[in-house]
């Protein structure tokens, strides 16, 4: 049974209540006023805004639920992931893309943004899923008129509790009077209310697809969509004007990304990466200083230690990093020594 399914489970089971209560519940939620979330520009800022964070054994699907709330960011958290994880963080005030970093960095997992969205799950998906998305999405540009402007336009995307997620794209693609096949194959499970800004066909279909390990693909005429396997790798090749300076922005471009392929066509620069280089490229070619994006797998760690004994912190950390470790007899003394002290971003090696 996956996550989202054990949520649902374990709720009605612990406290008694008739599915119908928790449809009820649900649906008091759903009156609720929704979120004005942040999208476009005033969301770009959003994630250069600092903000600090303290959590100590949160809920994992509480905890991003609180922040979504606070910021005005809507997440979804893919369906791999247990909700009930608990997550210990702390972290001072930084940007809030770093601080997201570090957040699913510390607990092994990875975010990218579909859209307004903030994808969380999986390292393998979150490294290509946006890069995936756009490549979707230009694809939807390469189809007839009438169906490339269908599909382009963005609809609210939300659910209510204990929906199915093939019954969710079947119903997505009705709504754009569009066709699938293949749909069969999703497994069944059962997911949380949901409640995202709007977002288009080849956003939506993105992320009801991503957690099962999957994107989709046109038929060859377009008239329809079959889900396919995600791809291990994927980027985009992005052209942007160089003017009468592409030479000196190519030369300046590759000492910023020197594992990027940039190359110079006339006064058009070329360049083929991720989704996420190719917005920190944008973003150097306007002047803006740039934090280069963690290399995807790289894992770095923060972590505040206060008052603890060695010998059980070490074997604490030596746990949560698979790391086998073993203690000279002639450290004993060393290892009730009580330390604190707080590194920020580090790697393993560092």
């Amino acid at each position: 049974m996956q996550p989202h399914a054990k949520w649902i489970y374990r709720a009605v089971a612990a406290t008694g209540v008739s599915l119908a209560l928790l449809l009820a519940s649900s649906a008091a939620r759903s009156d609720e006023p929704s979120i004005d979330w942040l999208t476009g520009t005033a969301l770009d800022r959003q994630f250069e805004s600092t903000i600090g964070l303290h959590w100590r054994d949160n809920p994992l699907r509480s905890a991003f639920s609180k922040l979504s709330r606070t910021q005005r960011v809507a997440f979804f958290i893919d369906r791999r992931i247990d909700p009930d994880r608990l997550l210990t963080f702390e972290s001072e005030e930084v940007p809030f893309s770093e601080l997201l970093d570090r957040i699913t960095q510390y607990h092994d997992l990875g975010w990218c943004r579909v859209g307004p969205v903030v994808y969380i799950g999986p390292r393998e998906t979150t490294s290509v899923l946006a890069t995936v998305v756009a490549l979707r999405q230009q694809e939807v540009e390469q189809l007839p008129q009438n169906l490339r402007v269908s599909l382009s336009r963005s609809t609210p995307c939300r659910w209510d509790v204990l929906s199915e997620p093939r019954t969710l794209i079947e119903e997505l693609v009705a709504d754009y009077n569009y066709r699938a096949f293949g749909v069969e194959a999703i497994e069944h499970d059962l997911w949380p209310e949901v409640d995202l800004p709007e977002l288009s066909f080849s956003q939506q279909l993105s992320i009801l697809l991503a957690g099962f390990g999957m994107t989709f693909e046109f038929a060859p005429d377009g008239s329809a969509v079959r889900p396919a396997p995600m791809p291990e790798t994927a980027t985009l090749q992005r052209r942007y004007p160089g003017r009468n300076q592409a030479g000196r922005l190519v030369a300046r471009l590759r000492e910023i990304f020197p594992d990027l392929e940039i190359e110079r066509e006339g006064n058009e620069i070329i360049v083929v990466g991720r989704w996420e280089e190719h917005q920190l490229v944008r973003r150097a070619l306007s002047g803006r200083p740039v934090r280069t994006a963690p290399t995807p797998g790289e894992s770095r760690y923060t972590l505040r230690v206060d008052d603890q004994q060695v010998g059980p912190l070490l074997r604490t950390l030596a746990g949560q990093l698979e790391l086998d470790i073993r203690f000279d007899p002639s450290a004993e003394d060393r290892l009730n020594r009580m330390v604190s002290f707080s590194v920020t971003d580090a790697t393993l090696d560092e």
